[in-house]
């Protein structure tokens, strides 16, 4: 009970309970279920699957490259050759999905 106003007014569990479909109803009404974007289930920026499964061709058919530098520009080189306007990531970027890789294949030779 709320004891101010003098005349009070009751409040029941049921007053604040608020059914699951009044707030999809009410999600839907004021536009809340779009999401910001975000990484998660957008697109993104650029192919990396696409860039792995060339990496892994390359590898099959060609062995590593000599050095890790090399491996980078050709990754440069296909991201030119398979985006729509040339877009690169950056090179501290594509450094950072590399090295595990190279790493990791050049430790095992």
């Amino acid at each position: 009970m709320i004891g101010d106003p003098a005349d009070r007014i009751e409040v029941t569990l049921a007053d604040l309970l608020i059914m699951a479909e009044d707030v999809r109803r009410f999600e839907a009404d004021c536009d809340l279920l779009r999401r910001p974007a975000s990484h998660v289930g957008s697109t993104a920026r650029y192919d990396w699957d696409g860039m792995y499964i060339a990496l892994m061709v390359r590898i099959h058919d060609q062995g590593l490259p000599g050095t890790q530098a090399e491996w980078l520009g050709e990754v440069q080189d296909w991201f030119v050759a398979s985006s729509e306007g040339g877009e690169v990531p950056d090179e501290r970027t594509i450094r950072r999905r590399l090295t595990p890789i190279w790493k990791a294949l050049r430790g095992s030779a």
